[in-house]
């Protein structure tokens, strides 16, 4: 669909932005359609368009469901380069990703290097990381989960949670998720 639309801007001699392409991969990101994303992105810079922290935050999301953690660890590297920033976004979608893919480690230094960038962490971030490390099943993992879960309440964040996979809500923190 988002070729389509595409395509049909094309045939009218319509211009194309940066938010054109980013809307255009966002769509196929919400569908799950990555190839798609992919081939859009790949049109962008086929068309001299430089891809913003909007674009690269759609792309990663769109890694997700599959767990395509590579690409998405490629998309992310390509952000410099195209002089692009992080963001909490960024950092959320990434750590999602390493998530589903199984790559803990990779999510416990993505979480720790935003935190050296001074990206500060959200609600959706600390559980994406808590659940990565608790869903290991390794002691020593689940002991950082449970570290960062407890300097994350002492700052604000899991307010009235009472325990880490425990009680009647469940998931990390209890009734404190989303």
């Amino acid at each position: 669909m988002a070729l389509e639309v595409y395509g049909q801007m094309v045939r009218q001699r319509l211009a194309c932005t940066v938010i054109t392409y980013s809307s255009l991969i966002s769509a196929c990101e919400r569908v799950g359609d990555l190839d798609s994303a992919l081939k859009v992105y790949e049109k962008m810079q086929q068309d001299g368009c430089r891809p913003n922290t909007v674009t690269y935050n759609s792309l990663i999301t769109a890694c997700a469901p599959g767990g395509h953690w590579e690409k998405a660890q490629d998309l992310f590297d390509k952000m410099p380069r195209n002089r692009c920033s992080p963001d909490v976004v960024t950092y959320t979608s990434l750590i999602n990703v390493y998530e589903k893919g199984g790559q803990w480690l990779r999510a416990l230094a993505a979480f720790r290097r935003m935190g050296v960038q001074g990206c500060r962490p959200d609600m959706i971030v600390f559980n994406a990381v808590i659940d990565s490390l608790w869903d290991t099943g390794l002691v020593w993992a689940q002991v950082i989960a449970r570290d960062i879960f407890l300097a994350a309440r002492k700052d604000g964040y899991f307010a009235g949670a009472f325990s880490v996979r425990g009680g009647s809500s469940g998931g990390v923190g209890g009734g404190g998720r989303g």
